[in-house]
């Protein structure tokens, strides 16, 4: 009786501690709701938000320009309708909406926490999970992605932690249908996708395998019913098809390996530049990511399938994907976080790692901000806006990844995999930075003729002054024009290709129409034909061998030239 006693009155202390430790970190995540945080991010949840409210979800892609998948778009319409009726007209600019926009992902953060002290309570004891749930909530990098900086990246981090619990606990058919959530919410939550497929087909056998692709089915449908119903799940398809290529760089401010070996310069190269031509850039990211998850599976296979060799192989492939495919954004090794604290609850040297990745993420993060928004942040010192701090935070992630990478590599016999993917990591290195003529941008140089019958000639951003954007795909390199024009450069027979996109402006009106030409020497070499209204950038790649001159045409489609606004984006010059 008097164990009983104990065990009633511990669980009531623990109660009381978890409660305390989720208040103290609200309160924190709280005093960060008014900064202005990553300003296009939060500006365009209020808008998808309002959207979705006004028009109807179903309408949301077509009424505007949204990338994300319909999971969150859910979210954004609750908070639409709790907005709307504290203020109909949809003010923008109040702390109501602000702190609105942020709750979510605070709310993520407070949930992790707590699963993080359940799930290792009864492991280890009441304080050891109390601090290890600390580690996260006070985690410094999760604070600034979520409360600062307004993203929602824990949102999903949430549901996949979930289905990694119900996949801890046999749950097969449950962890399917909430990582298949996590997906529709967040595509890079596809990651752990193949992790439970194989611990269900391991666990189970094939007959569980059939019933859980059913189950992630039934899903998908019932969460895009709405789609459905209005005849435009196709939109749906095509946004999560479209997630791989929206943003065709080697890395998207990702202080990655891509980064390292680009010298920091992966922001403004193409992934579909070609080693030695055979594979682009983009094709070889994938190879490496598809080697890293040969190693999880054939670690996974290994007896006995623990609870830490869960979580770790969740923790690396998020690492993974942050650190190896093109792409990749700053924020999406932060799903990792969880995963490594709980597989570290009973290793020193994950801790090391934990504390230190932690660490590199802060970083990242906050020199993205430091840069992008350099007025938010005026004392900042010349360390964090234009010195070499991002090469260290990539050397410091390439470091960890080949940590942990080798370290379950060498514990179940992956050695040749290991190898395989060093040495293809050594020969892209050579291959970017010993290259005796590297690619140029045209933007850097200066043209030989330009003529343009309204406006002036931009150089990275648009005609009007803003963003070069396409149909909402932001590039930070390239020329903005308009019809009529004329852009002559002189190459002197010294490139062999001439790469980039092309598309009509965001600043357009819908409904425009505009033609696209390159001629080399006065000989058509690319067109597009005429375009016409919100569609996405055309991707080019053209022979410019033994050419001296090169033109870029801009004209409009027949309509006239009023607001034809066009965009030459990311051009470059192959030698």
């Amino acid at each position: 009786m008097a164990t009983v006693d104990a065990r009633s009155a511990q669980l009531v202390r623990d109660r009381y501690l978890l409660l305390a430790l989720l208040l103290v970190a609200a309160f924190i995540r709280i005093f960060y709701i008014s900064a202005a945080g990553y300003e296009r991010d939060i500006e365009l949840f209020k808008i998808w938000s309002e959207t979705a409210t006004l028009h109807g979800i179903t309408n949301i892609y077509e009424k505007t320009w949204c990338d994300y998948n319909p999971g969150f778009l859910y979210v954004l319409n609750v908070i639409g309708h709790i907005y709307q009726y504290f203020s109909p007209s949809f003010e923008r600019d109040t702390y109501l909406f602000q702190f609105l926009i942020k709750l979510p992902s605070i709310l993520a953060d407070l949930a992790i926490t707590a699963l993080i002290f359940l799930q290792l309570r009864n492991k280890l004891g009441s304080k050891p999970a109390l601090l290890s749930a600390a580690f996260f909530a006070f985690n410094p990098a999760i604070i600034l992605n979520s409360a600062y900086w307004g993203q929602v990246d824990t949102v999903p981090t949430l549901i996949a932690l979930l289905a990694i619990i119900a996949l801890k606990e046999d749950h097969f058919r449950l962890s399917v249908a909430l990582i298949t959530t996590a997906i529709l919410t967040k595509t890079q939550m596809v990651m752990l996708l193949p992790i439970i497929l194989f611990v269900t087909y391991k666990r189970r056998g094939l007959v569980e395998l059939a019933s859980c692709l059913v189950v992630a089915w039934l899903s998908y449908v019932i969460i895009i019913f709405p789609f459905f119903i209005d005849g435009k799940a196709h939109i749906v398809v095509e946004k999560l098809l479209g997630a791989v290529g929206a943003y065709p760089f080697l890395s998207l401010n990702a202080y990655n390996f891509w980064w390292l070996i680009s010298g920091g310069t992966a922001r403004d190269v193409l992934d579909t530049g070609y080693f030695y031509g055979l594979l682009s850039y983009k094709s070889i990211g994938l190879i490496m990511l598809g080697l890293l998850f040969a190693l999880l599976i054939h670690h996974l296979n290994k007896k006995p399938l623990s609870e830490k060799k869960i979580y770790l192989c969740c923790a690396l492939a998020f690492f993974g994907f942050f650190m190896l495919p093109t792409q990749m954004h700053e924020r999406y090794i932060l799903p990792a976080l969880p995963f490594l604290l709980l597989a570290s609850s009973e290793s020193k040297s994950l801790k090391v790692v934990y504390a230190l990745l932690s660490a590199s993420i802060f970083f990242n993060l906050f020199v993205v901000l430091a840069r992008t928004y350099p007025d938010n942040y005026p004392g900042l010192s010349a360390l964090w806006l234009d010195s070499q701090i991002d090469i260290v935070i990539s050397v410091v992630n390439v470091l960890l990844f080949s940590y942990l990478t080798y370290t379950m590599g060498k514990e179940v016999g992956g050695r040749q995999i290991l190898v395989i993917a060093f040495a293809m990591i050594f020969l892209i290195s050579a291959t970017l930075v010993i290259r005796p003529h590297k690619p140029v941008l045209l933007s850097d140089t200066s043209p030989h003729y330009t003529s343009q019958q309204w406006g002036k000639m931009q150089v990275n951003k648009s005609v009007t002054g803003a963003r070069l954007s396409v149909n909402g795909h932001v590039f930070r390199r390239g020329i903005g024009t308009h019809a009529n024009s004329y852009i002559d450069y002189h190459i002197d027979s010294r490139f062999r290709y001439l790469e980039g996109y092309v598309g009509i402006s965001y600043s357009s009106n819908v409904g425009n129409k505009m033609r696209f030409d390159i001629l080399g020497d006065q000989q058509l070499l690319f067109s597009t034909g005429i375009l016409q209204g919100v569609i996405n950038p055309i991707y080019f790649k053209v022979s410019v061998d033994n050419i001296d001159t090169i033109r870029l045409v801009a004209n409009d489609g027949g309509d006239g030239i009023n607001n034809d606004h066009g965009n030459w984006l990311q051009m470059t010059l192959i030698p």
